[in-house]
């Protein structure tokens, strides 16, 4: 309810609007909803409200700027004056998400995302979309829906104060699964129908062009003459809706001139608003903290590791790109510039120019940076309805290619967001093939993976496009060529291809020049070469294999990825050979010269010719980017943190750092604050533990970690050997999946096979105990921080039901909870001798949520739900005694308190004893990793910024300001 992309197609079912006494100052009658069954009195929606606010920050990111969020108040104000009396308090947020959407939670709580903002043309058409969620406000239309359905679910017939509302919110959370509330189509178009007469009725009121709206609307229903719309294409018949709209804003539109507030429209104004919106960055907010003992930069930081390096097309510039952010060098004299914070931005590019920047994200904002000014000339948000599987941005930044969510492919012009290009069902995967893709984004951890290989030529003329090999698994395409695909930007039309480029574009390959392409011919490495472009003339042969090619701007070269044993190297065009190969995965040549990441993460100038050293830079102090593990010690000493490529270990008290190391996953700290930690197998390397201690400034080399499915749990090996013999992979066979999970030191999955678990103590190597599986195995939760393991099984699996009927005191209760899908079995285990020392059914409502991680600690079953919610049983009673929104979070028995992280860079402390919330700590980074330390006297938090603080606990248990 209240989705931007609903509410006008709703009036396709609508009664025509009654006319509206032409000379009365009255908004339209309430008659739908002028009975509706309502539980909630206006302050207990309110209190749904808050409830729904904590509940959704979670999952999108509230610009937190009073200055920008004063202006949606303002259009809002606006219009609240001509609503009907509802007794509603309205709040406005400006939230960011990649959806042109707007949307209210009960008790007024209006949400505008950046993206709706930026693609608006003007503060009329911005406030026709507000006033319609508003209309949603003061009909109450989300109480009225509640309201059925805990009536329906609950079986409740009043509501209490706020603690009972968020009870019986949570219950309706535990079970909405278990019986069926439907809402017909013609309720839900009433609402809408109704929202839209309101609203619209408002906003004419208050003095703003409905007309403008109807091209707004037109613009994201993406509505073409005779051709429908959205809404058509799925429930057929034309398009009506937009009559509807017509008339009812002829209606409202002949208010007199008495009924309608003078407003003038401050064009400049609006559109230094929408850039200020569509170009601000960060948390927002301000630091609150209570109790802080300290705080200490971590020096020297380290670096995330470079994914994309590239020389500008004069070889002038350089640029170095990581997960949070892009660093500018200039290449003679060879030295940092400035850096551009951008978290998450897919691969950039420099234009043809070489003065500016291009890139996007995967919510597909498009930035162009100039380098001179070093500021952004232009930020776009392309408005792609369904998302995009994978998107490929222009060198110029001019066109967005997005292969989409319902198969389509389709090429956006930035600047405006019209489609110039579509098909549709461009490629449908065959089933398998989809959960392959599926099950290799999951493994990935939400990186980008490439489904197809989209290659522009250098002037951004051509795009074409191929499979197999770009592809994320090499399945589905086959040797079937004619999926190959090119289109001519300039002419704005598909080219047909020849028979050559058809097999290059099959295999791997790029543009060597706008009127070159170089690569693999299909599975014929030996036929490999150069051919002309549109003419397919073939230019050159020569052996050559490899996944992904790059052309640098200068020299007889070719990148090639990867390269024998080296994640790339560069093959010599002129020889025809392989020159060199380098140990980081990104660099980029010019002329004599390469580019290159460092094993330290410094950016290295090198010759061509001899792999000499020209000169190094530091960049500046920057994020983690994307940590692969981060620990505290137990006393608060130490601090360890790891990305892919390398790592760290470093006093907490000075900042200073102890250990440079190579990448390590997970780790913990033993008595006398030694580290071990599983460092992944590299090249000649042998998979390991780690041993480092930082009092000594010594590492030394632990066990020896031998098999591929073993993982370092805490103090625990916990390793799980199948009875299949392993089948091996040929290197040139892996995907890139694989590769990734290799070089991230990623488990083996072993998924259902049968076999033996084995649990090895990590600082002696003696395995201490093993269990045999026939069946399902459960799934392992191990918590360093509270030596908590816990074995989760689904009730219905074959396990459980083997475990259950064997414990007579098991059945019984089993028995009398009823046989439910969803259901956990949980058991309590030993870790140093694997004895289960509890079992519990945990009942989810049939499914109503899963359980994503869970530690015991004390008395507490701590559980992470897929509600977004952090669940507290008591362990003995087994019961949940308290529920709360958030994610990460640490739980002190001592002090009975648990810190929860409820939205990014904001923890809550909260009282054990009553469940009430007593502290907040806001950070302006986010956070990494938290824990109570020895004595549980001390939080300390670890933010992405590389900053560690220390809290008083004393100080956030009190409840003195």
């Amino acid at each position: 309810m209240g989705r931007l992309l609903t509410f006008v197609s709703f009036l396709f079912f609508c009664s025509a609007i009654p006319a509206l006494a032409q000379e009365e100052c009255r908004s339209p009658e309430v008659v739908f909803n002028a009975n509706a069954d309502n539980l909630f009195t206006l302050e207990q929606e309110q209190y749904l409200g808050e409830i729904l606010q904590e509940r959704s920050r979670r999952d999108f990111r509230v610009i937190d700027d009073p200055a920008l969020t004063a202006y949606i108040r303002r259009i809002g104000e606006r219009i609240e004056k001509h609503l009907p009396e509802s007794g509603i308090t309205f709040r406005y947020h400006v939230v960011d998400q990649p959806e042109a959407n707007a949307f209210i939670h009960a008790g007024g709580y209006v949400y505008v995302t950046r993206k709706l903002i930026a693609l608006a043309k003007s503060e009329d058409e911005l406030a026709w979309v507000i006033g319609h969620e508003m209309g949603h406000g003061v009909m109450r239309h989300h109480t009225v829906d509640y309201t059925k359905s805990f009536k329906k679910i609950l079986g409740i017939e009043k509501l209490g104060d706020r603690q009972d509302v968020f009870i019986k919110y949570n219950k309706y959370l535990d079970t909405f699964r278990t019986k069926r509330v439907s809402f017909k189509r013609k309720h839900q178009s009433r609402q809408q129908y109704e929202a839209d007469e309101i609203g619209l009725y408002a906003t004419i009121a208050a003095g703003y062009e409905g007309k403008e709206f109807l091209n707004f609307w037109k613009r994201l229903s993406e509505t073409e003459e005779g051709k429908g719309n959205w809404f058509t294409d799925i429930f057929g018949g034309q398009s009506v809706s937009e009559k509807r709209l017509e008339k009812m804003m002829k209606t409202f539109e002949g208010l007199p001139v008495t009924c309608k507030q003078q407003r003038s429209g401050d064009v400049a104004s609006f559109e230094q608003w929408q850039a200020d919106v569509v170009n601000y960055t960060g948390l927002g907010g301000k630091e609150e903290f209570h109790g802080l003992v300290s705080s200490s930069n971590l020096i020297p930081r380290l670096l995330p590791q470079v994914h994309t390096i590239k020389f500008s097309p004069n070889g002038k510039y350089i640029l170095a790109q990581d997960d949070s952010g892009i660093n500018v060098l200039k290449a003679q004299p060879f030295e940092f510039i400035f850096r551009i914070e951008a978290d998450d931005a897919l691969p950039a590019a420099f234009t043809e120019s070489s003065d500016k920047i291009v890139f996007t994200n995967a919510n597909h904002r498009v930035q162009k940076w100039d380098i001179l000014k070093q500021a952004a000339e232009s930020v776009h948000e392309v408005f792609v309805r369904v998302g995009c599987w994978e998107s490929k941005l222009s060198p110029d930044g001019k066109y967005l290619a997005c292969y989409n969510r319902k198969w389509a492919l389709r090429i956006y012009d930035v600047q405006s967001n019209k489609v110039i290009f579509e098909r549709l069902k461009f490629y449908v995967p065959g089933i398998a093939e989809y959960y392959l893709w599926l099950r290799a984004r999951n493994l990935a951890d939400g990186k980008p993976l490439k489904m197809f290989d989209m290659q522009y030529s250098p002037n951004s003329r051509f795009l074409i496009l191929g499979g197999r090999y770009g592809g994320t698994v090499r399945f589905g395409w086959g040797g079937d060529v004619s999926k190959t695909f090119g289109f001519d930007l300039q002419a704005k039309k598909e080219i047909k291809l020849h028979k050559n480029l058809k097999q290059l574009i099959y295999g791997a390959f790029t543009f060597e020049s706008n009127d070159r392409v170089v690569g693999v011919y299909g599975d014929k490495e030996e036929k490999s070469g150069v051919f002309e472009f549109p003419s397919g003339k073939r230019l050159d042969t020569f052996y050559l294999n490899g996944r992904q090619f790059s052309r640098p701007h200068k020299g007889d070269f070719l990148i090639v990825k990867p390269v024998n044993n080296a994640p790339v190297g560069v093959y010599d065009l002129k020889n025809k050979r392989f020159h060199l190969a380098n140990k980081t995965p990104a660099m980029d040549i010019y002329g004599d010269k390469f580019v290159a990441e460092r094993k330290t993460g410094e950016i290295g100038l090198y010759y061509v010719a001899n792999g000499k050293v020209l000169s190094r830079v530091d960049v500046p102090d920057i994020k983690f980017g994307t940590l692969r593990s981060a620990t505290i010690s137990p006393d608060g000493k130490w601090v360890a943190a790891s990305v892919r490529s390398r790592g760290s270990l470093w006093n907490a008290d000075s900042g200073s750092r102890v250990f440079f190391i190579r990448g390590f996953r997970n780790g913990f700290f033993a008595e006398g604050g030694r580290m071990f930690t599983d460092f992944p197998k590299q090249k000649n390397m042998a998979r390991m533990v780690g041993i480092m201690d930082g009092a000594k400034a010594t590492i030394q080399q632990g066990y020896k970690i031998e098999s591929d499915s073993a993982r370092l749990y805490g103090r625990y090996i916990v390793n799980f050997v199948t009875d299949e013999k392993k089948k091996e992979v040929r290197d040139k066979d892996k995907t890139e999946v694989q590769r990734r999970r290799e070089e991230d030191g990623v488990l083996e999955d072993v998924g259902w096979r049968k076999g033996t678990l084995e649990f090895i103590d990590a600082v002696t190597g003696i395995v201490l105990w093993q269990k045999r599986f026939d069946d399902v195995r459960p799934r392992i939760e191990y918590s360093k921080e509270y030596d908590s393991l816990v074995f989760v099984y689904l009730i219905k699996s074959k396990t459980a039901k083997n475990i259950i009927n064997s414990d007579p005191v098991l059945k019984k209760k089993r028995e009398k909870l009823g046989d439910k899908d969803g259901d956990y079995l949980l058991q309590i285990v030993e870790p140093s001798s694997g004895a289960v020392k509890r079992n519990v059914f945990l009942e989810t409502g049939e499914g109503s949520f899963r359980v994503q991680d869970v530690y015991v600690s004390g008395d507490w079953l701590v559980i992470d739900d897929t509600n977004r919610r952090i669940l507290l049983y008591s362990k003995q009673a087994e019961r949940v005694r308290f529920r709360f929104f958030g994610y990460l979070n640490a739980l002190s028995t001592v002090n009975n308190l648990i810190v929860i992280e409820n939205e990014p860079g904001r923890l809550t402390a909260y009282d054990l004893n009553s469940g009430e919330s007593i502290k907040n700590l806001r950070f302006t980074k986010r956070i990494s990793y938290m824990r109570f330390l020895e004595g549980e006297q001390e939080l300390m938090v670890l933010t992405e910024d590389q900053t560690v603080y220390r809290f008083k606990v004393s100080e956030l248990a009190s409840r003195t300001p």
